[in-house]
């Protein structure tokens, strides 16, 4: 992976992160839960940890210029 895919990997990663923070945020402001809404919020939490695990990962590679 370039420089310039990394650059867009991360900026991809950032919207993605920043559009899992508000859903939280809205299932955190809802005073009950539905079913649904419990396993979409189990779904985000995992999707996180495989982005977390991802950018683990790229740490470790060396990127090529």
């Amino acid at each position: 992976m370039d420089l310039n895919d990394v650059a867009e990997r991360l900026a991809d990663l950032r919207q993605e992160i920043r559009a899992l923070q508000d859903l939280n945020s809205q299932y955190q402001d809802r005073e009950s839960h539905t079913q649904i809404d419990e396993s979409a919020q189990e779904q985000r939490r995992l999707r996180l940890e495989q982005i977390k695990d991802e950018l683990a990962d790229m740490m470790k590679r060396p990127a090529r210029h």
